[in-house]
């Protein structure tokens, strides 16, 4: 079967070196373990009752890798549903042992 269609990406015209290809295969093979895993933890968080503190604990383990995640395909939006989901299941950013971020409310 052929690839799927790369989107925006220009068509190599000269055949990868193996190199390039093992490089490639080993990136999507991380990208691939680490959706797969975070996908894997918002379903044991839907699943196991659980106190604040477990949510607490399994949001600070789940959030940088979903950030991490996010930077390589923003265009995951399943992702940016459970990221919703974590933040608001896990009560106020300050219990995350983050801070608040200043409003930046527009001056007149």
């Amino acid at each position: 079967s052929a690839p799927p269609p790369m989107r925006g990406r220009k068509k190599p015209t000269k055949p990868l070196s193996e190199e390039e290809e093992n490089a490639i295969t080993t990136k999507v093979t991380k990208y691939r373990m680490l959706s797969s895993k975070l996908l894997q933890a918002r379903a044991a968080m839907l699943s196991a009752p659980s106190g604040p503190a477990a949510v607490d604990q399994l949001a600070a383990e789940m959030l940088p890798l979903q950030a991490r995640l996010l930077r390589i395909n923003p265009d995951f939006y399943t992702l940016w549903n459970h990221r919703k989901e974590v933040r608001s299941a896990a009560g106020p950013p300050c219990a995350l042992g983050r801070p608040l971020a200043p409003s930046r409310a527009p001056s007149h």
